[in-house]
């Protein structure tokens, strides 16, 4: 069976970082949410205690406010460079095929080949440069730039046709 489309990623840090940033805020929306609100609240209380004279405990609150912003804005950087390190040890030439039939698609390493079904892909976020493909919570991240066969613009049509159970955030 020829493939529809076949792509070829070679993983980069800044490429795995764009796709962490793209799942995390398609994914993580509840934790966003819950992180900004005590951003506020903890923000408020700060300003209260300042004003009200209580400079120490504000200053404390106010330390506390900004790591809910960070957190809030940049959550995705905790854990990505652990998991790009640990993607680079199974795979350390970080080259990974994708061939995509009309019923499923392969995943091709240096040292295994999966099959994935269509229906298990849960979430479907595009960036600039990569489509984010969710599987559980596998990060499958597909470079636009690196079809062999096929291109980055029909691409997300088929996958959008392909994967009806996704919920998908596309550009």
């Amino acid at each position: 069976m020829e493939p529809l489309y076949e792509n070829t990623v070679v993983l980069e840090k800044d490429i795995f970082l764009e796709a962490s940033k793209a799942r995390f805020n398609a994914t993580r929306k509840k934790y966003r949410v819950f992180v900004l609100i005590c951003f506020i609240v903890v923000l408020l209380f700060s300003l209260f205690n300042i004003l009200g004279g209580a400079y120490r405990g504000g200053s404390i609150m106010l330390v506390f406010s900004l790591a809910f912003l960070f957190l809030y804005l940049k959550g995705y950087l905790i854990g990505a460079p652990k998991v790009f390190q640990s993607m680079v040890a199974v795979n350390p030439f970080r080259q990974i095929d994708y061939a995509f039939y009309y019923d499923h698609f392969e995943s091709t390493t240096s040292n295994s080949k999966t099959n994935f079904q269509y229906e298990m892909i849960t979430y479907i976020t595009e960036t600039d440069n990569t489509f984010v493909l969710l599987i559980v919570e596998s990060l499958i991240i597909i470079n636009k730039l690196g079809f062999q066969k096929g291109d980055a613009e029909s691409f997300g049509t088929f996958l959008e046709n392909k994967c009806p159970l996704a919920r998908i955030y596309m550009n």
